[in-house]
């Protein structure tokens, strides 16, 4: 493994350094250039079944899962350590994973005219202040804040959708230390960027907490119907001596005693079953109702839409006729 981290690259100083491979055995562990790895191994070993093409003139091991850290290594490789991860590619620097397979690299590079458009690199002809500029195990990566700011106006790979960008800056602010506050405060301070507004409004609508895309279209989905906002990640608490939080839920309304959870796949396995249900029995103690969708019901929401309304409006009847 430590062969394998030195063979991609190492950070140095301010300084990312792209390590070539030096013998035809490092060929297996780091995407290299074609013509590299000729001069090493030779054309027919290069071409054949040990090796596949990454990208335009960059090849690597045939044993490797294509993923988007891949062909972030193959674009350094082919371009260099200087050029700085964007977008979408930035956040997997940073730590999302939630980039397809087969999308491409973004970067933005001094002279990216020079920098031939393909299907797996784009890069961008934009200026960015060196302060908005990382260091990370890839290599130079703009910051938590930019990469939000970029996923959140759909540039360098983000996605195209309202929904989809915030869920993706939901995903971004669970894995960096970044605030949705501080997101915000850095758009605000932001002139002159392509659909800045759009990302503006974006950013008004993410949270911190969240803890997966299926999550964030759900509290997107109450939040147009008109329901109250709930609390992310909210709390359960047990009142009285030693009082004590025994579960956080996807999304709760306290006041209301009352909770929705997405279930994913995860959840229908044995073991985590069995704790769900101990989990869910010291819920229901607590006196608190949880509703559980899961992704049929995202996408045909309306019995838990009326579920949830008639809970809602009964805690708010039983509240009244207590004062």
């Amino acid at each position: 493994m430590a062969a394998r981290q030195a063979a991609r690259g190492t950070l140095v100083g301010q300084t990312f350094r792209v390590r070539d491979p030096v013998t035809a055995g490092d060929l297996a562990l780091v995407p290299f250039r074609a013509g590299h790895g000729t001069a090493l191994a030779g054309r027919r070993s290069v071409y054949g079944a040990d090796f596949q093409q990454l990208m335009h003139g960059v090849h690597g091991s045939a044993r490797e899962a294509i993923n988007h850290g891949l062909l972030v290594q193959a674009m350094r490789a082919k371009l260099g350590p200087e050029p700085v991860l964007v977008g979408a590619s930035a956040a997997w620097a940073l730590g999302s994973r939630l980039n397809d397979p087969d999308q491409a690299v973004h970067v933005v590079v001094v002279n990216g005219s020079g920098v031939r458009r393909q299907p797996l690199l784009v890069a961008h002809r934009v200026s960015l202040d060196p302060s908005v500029v990382i260091r990370t195990s890839l290599g130079p990566a703009t910051s938590a804040a930019r990469t939000a700011l970029d996923m959140a106006r759909g540039f360098g790979g983000g996605p195209a959708t309202h929904d989809m960008r915030v869920a993706h800056v939901d995903a971004l602010l669970r894995v960096t230390s970044l605030a949705a506050d501080d997101a915000r405060t850095f758009a605000a301070a932001a002139k002159g960027l392509w659909r800045l507004a759009d990302a503006r409004r974006v950013l008004d609508t993410v949270r911190d907490g969240v803890d997966s895309v299926k999550e964030s279209e759900l509290r997107l989905l109450l939040a147009r119907q008109g329901i109250e906002e709930p609390v992310v990640q909210c709390p359960v608490r047990i009142d009285g001596p030693g009082t004590r939080i025994i579960a956080r839920l996807d999304l709760g309304w306290p006041h209301h005693r009352v909770g929705v959870e997405y279930d994913g796949r995860v959840h229908l396995e044995l073991h985590q079953h069995s704790r769900d249900l101990v989990r869910h029995n010291l819920i229901r103690a607590a006196g608190w109702t949880v509703l559980q969708v899961d992704a049929r019901g995202l996408r045909r929401p309306e019995p838990i839409l009326a579920q949830l309304r008639a809970l809602l409006a009964d805690s708010d009847f039983r509240r009244d006729r207590a004062r």
